[in-house]
C-alpha cells in the first residue's frame, strides 16, 4: 500500500489541474504552479483575464515559461500506462491511510472517516461517494440541459442583433439616400427659381426699354422738326423784301400757328417686391416732367400803333415770337431727351443691380443647403455610429459568452460519459474544477435611427419659408364607395359631416360598416405625400394612414388594429393610437391637421398645419400594398375637410 501511494503521490504531480490528464507541454507561471501551454491558454480566453486557476493571482503579461522537467515526469508515468483518469475507485487518504468513502459537500473533497470526525470538517455536510456520484452525475446533466437551451436562447440574441445591425445600416443607407436626393432636389427648385426670376427680370427690362427708346426717338424726331422750323423762321426774319414775304406767308409755306404734339418723358421702374421679397427699396425713380404745349399769339389791330404796318410787322413778330417759343421748346426736349436717356440707363442699372443681387441670394441659398445637408448627414453619421457601437459590443458579449458555453458543452458531455465515478468527484474537488461561465444577464440592444429629424415636410422650413413655398400638399378627395352609411360626403368629396343615421347602401366589399369611417380615394404605393385636414372645433376625430387590408366589417379598435397609423381627438383629449395609449401634450388642439407618408422610409408623421410643429412620428414601418388616407369623425355638429392640393404657403 505504501508503494502504492508513493506511485500516486509522483503522478499527481504530473496531473494538469485543469484538464486532470498528464501535462502536455507544460509550462510555469510566475506564481510557481503548471499547466499545460493550451489548457491555460483556453482559461484566459474564457477568462478574459491573465489569472491562475489555482491561486487566483493576476499577471501584466503572458509570459509563459516551459517546464522540461514536468514535461519528462509526465512522459514517465505515461510510458509507466498510469492513466490518471482511469485509477481504481478505491482511494486511500494520503493523511490516515484509510479509504476515501465520503465526500465532503462543503469543501468538495474526498475524505476518510477519520477526516470527517476531524475539527477540520467538524460543522461540514457529508455524502456516501456512491451518493455524491449520483448527484453531481444528476447535477451535470441539468447543468449540460440548462446550458444547451441558454446556448440556442443566446444563438437568437445573436441573430436578432446582427438584424438589428443589419437594420440601422440599412436604414442609414435610405436615409443618406433620402437626405441627398431631397436636398438636389431643392438645390434643382432653386436653379429653375433663379433662373425664371432672372428671365422675367430680362423680360420686364426689355419691355420698359423698348418703350421709353420709342419714346427717346419720338423725341429725337420731334427735335429734328422744330431745329428744320427754327431755321425757317430765322430765314424768314432775315428776309429783307417785306412783299416777297407776305407772299410766301400768304402762300402757306410755314407752319407758324399749327399745333404741336405734347411731348413727355416715359417713367417706368422695375417691379423690385415681385424679384426681391428680403430686401424693399426706397427708390425715388419716378420724376414727374411737364406736358408742353406751343401758344399761337396774333397781334391785336385796335391797339396797333398808327406809324405800323401790321400787315407786315404782325407776321414778324408772330414769327418772332414763334421763334422763341419754339427756340424754349427746344431746350425743354432736349432736357426730355437727357431725360430720357437718363431713365433707360436707369432701368438697365436697375436690371443689372437685381440679377446680381438675385444671383447672389440663390448662391447664399445653395450654400445654405450645402451647409444642411452636410450637417444632418453628419448627425446621421454620428447617429449611426453610436448605435451601432452599443450594438455591436454587445453583440461580442454575445459571441464571447456563446464561445465559452460551446467550450463548456463538451465539458459537461465528458463528465456525463465518465465512468468512473470517483473521477468525477475529484474533478469537482478542490481548486481543480473547471471555472464556470458567469451569470450576467444577456439581452439584444435596441435602437434606432430618428427618421424624423431626417424625412418629414418641414426640413427647411426656416432657411426656404422666407422665400417661396416649395412642399406641394397633395389633394385628397373622399371615396364614396369605402364611405359608411351614417357619413355624409360633400358633393365636391372635400368634407365629411358624421349624421347618425343609417341610409341603406348596396354592400361593395369596401364599405365600412359599424365605424364612421371613410377612406381618400387615391392610393400610394411610393414616394413621399403630404396632406392637410381641417379639424376646426370638431371634438371627435381620428386620422392618419390606412392599410388596404384594414378590417372593414367589424369593429375596430384603435390602439390594436393591424393596418393603421393614427391621432385622435375625443373631447379634450389628444392622443396617439398606439398600444398603451399616449396623449399628446399640445396646446391648443390643432385646428389643421397635416399628415405626412414617407413610403419607402417607413415613416408616417403628424404636424400642426397652422404652425408647421412636429406632433408624433411612427418609424421603423416596413409597408406593403396600397396606403389610403384615413378619416374617422363622430361630431354631428362640425365636419372634416381636406385641403386642397397646392404649394403649401411656408
Amino acid at each position: 500500500m505504501a508503494s502504492k501511494h508513493k506511485v500516486d503521490s509522483w503522478t499527481e504531480e504530473a496531473v494538469c489541474p485543469i484538464c486532470l490528464d498528464f501535462f502536455t507541454d507544460p509550462v510555469i507561471l510566475e506564481c510557481g504552479h503548471n499547466f499545460c501551454r493550451s489548457c491555460i491558454t483556453q482559461s484566459w480566453d474564457r477568462e478574459r483575464r491573465n489569472s491562475c486557476p489555482e491561486c487566483r493571482e493576476e499577471f501584466v503579461d503572458r509570459s509563459l515559461k516551459v517546464n522540461r522537467a514536468l514535461a519528462r515526469l509526465a512522459e514517465k508515468a505515461q510510458a509507466l500506462s498510469l492513466n490518471p483518469k482511469e485509477k481504481e475507485s478505491k482511494l486511500d487518504c494520503v493523511k490516515h491511510q484509510e479509504e476515501l468513502k465520503l465526500f465532503c459537500e462543503t469543501d468538495k473533497k474526498l475524505i476518510c472517516v477519520i477526516c470527517a470526525a476531524a475539527r477540520e470538517h467538524k460543522f461540514h455536510n457529508f455524502m456516501l461517494i456512491d451518493e455524491a456520484i449520483k448527484f453531481l452525475k444528476e447535477q451535470v446533466k441539468s447543468s449540460f440541459e440548462s446550458l444547451t437551451e441558454k446556448k440556442s436562447e443566446i444563438e437568437q440574441m445573436e441573430q436578432k442583433q446582427k438584424q438589428s445591425i443589419s437594420g440601422v445600416q440599412e436604414a442609414s443607407r435610405n436615409l443618406q439616400s433620402q437626405t441627398t436626393s431631397q436636398f438636389a432636389e431643392l438645390r434643382q427648385i432653386l436653379t429653375e427659381k433663379e433662373q425664371r426670376l432672372l428671365g422675367d427680370i430680362r423680360k420686364e427690362e426689355k419691355k420698359i426699354v423698348k418703350r421709353m427708346k420709342k419714346n427717346l426717338q419720338e423725341i429725337q424726331g420731334y427735335l429734328n422738326s422744330i431745329q428744320e422750323e427754327l431755321s425757317k423762321l430765322q430765314e424768314q426774319i432775315d428776309h429783307k423784301d417785306g412783299v416777297l414775304f407776305l407772299k410766301e406767308e400768304a402762300g402757306g409755306k410755314t407752319s407758324i400757328g399749327d399745333e404741336t404734339k405734347p411731348m413727355l418723358v416715359v417713367d417706368d421702374v422695375l417691379p423690385i417686391e415681385k424679384y426681391d421679397r428680403t430686401f424693399f427699396y426706397n427708390m425715388a425713380l419716378r420724376e414727374t416732367s411737364d406736358i408742353i404745349k406751343r401758344v399761337s399769339v396774333t397781334l391785336d389791330v385796335e391797339t396797333a400803333h398808327p406809324l405800323l404796318d401790321v400787315s407786315e410787322d404782325r407776321k414778324r413778330a408772330e414769327i418772332k415770337f414763334s421763334l422763341e417759343s419754339l427756340t424754349q421748346n427746344k431746350l425743354a426736349l432736349e432736357q426730355m431727351e437727357q431725360q430720357q436717356k437718363q431713365k433707360i440707363c436707369g432701368v438697365l442699372d436697375q436690371s443689372q443691380f437685381l440679377q446680381t443681387h438675385i444671383t447672389s441670394l440663390f448662391a447664399e441659398l445653395h450654400q445654405i443647403l450645402i451647409d444642411k445637408e452636410q450637417r444632418l448627414l453628419k448627425y446621421l453619421s454620428d447617429e449611426k455610429e453610436m448605435i451601432l457601437n452599443t450594438m455591436e459590443k454587445n453583440l461580442q458579449e454575445i459571441q464571447v459568452r456563446l464561445n465559452l458555453m460551446q467550450q463548456e458543452l463538451p465539458i459537461l458531455q465528458q463528465q456525463l460519459n465518465q465512468v468512473n465515478g470517483v473521477t468525477l468527484l475529484q474533478e469537482e474537488a478542490g481548486h481543480k474544477r473547471r471555472v464556470g461561465c458567469g451569470e450576467h444577464t444577456l439581452s439584444v440592444a435596441k435602437g434606432a435611427l430618428p427618421v424624423e429629424k431626417f424625412d418629414h415636410p418641414f426640413l427647411l422650413n426656416v432657411p426656404l419659408r422666407k422665400m417661396f413655398g416649395i412642399i406641394k400638399r397633395d389633394s385628397v378627395t373622399l371615396d364614396l364607395e369605402t364611405a359608411c352609411s351614417k357619413l355624409k360626403v360633400s358633393k365636391d368629396r372635400k368634407s365629411v359631416r358624421w349624421t347618425g343615421a343609417q341610409r341603406s347602401l348596396r354592400d361593395n366589399g369596401k364599405r365600412f360598416t359599424v365605424w364612421p369611417c371613410v377612406l381618400g380615394s387615391e392610393g400610394f404605393t411610393s414616394g413621399r405625400h403630404y396632406w392637410e385636414v381641417e379639424v376646426m372645433e370638431n371634438w371627435g376625430w381620428c386620422l392618419g394612414v390606412a392599410a388596404e387590408s384594414l378590417d372593414r366589417e367589424g369593429d375596430i379598435n384603435l390602439r390594436q388594429v393591424t393596418g393603421l397609423w393614427s391621432v385622435e381627438r375625443a373631447g379634450d383629449e389628444f392622443r396617439v393610437n398606439s398600444s398603451p395609449k399616449s396623449r399628446l401634450l399640445t396646446d391648443p388642439i390643432p385646428e389643421r391637421l397635416g399628415v405626412y407618408l414617407s413610403y419607402e422610409v417607413g415613416v408616417v408623421s403628424f404636424y400642426s398645419a397652422v404652425t408647421k410643429s412636429h406632433l408624433h412620428t411612427f418609424s421603423g414601418n416596413k409597408f406593403t400594398g396600397k396606403l389610403y388616407p384615413f378619416f374617422w369623425t363622430w361630431d354631428g355638429n362640425q365636419c372634416l375637410r381636406t385641403c386642397s392640393g397646392s404649394t403649401l404657403d411656408l
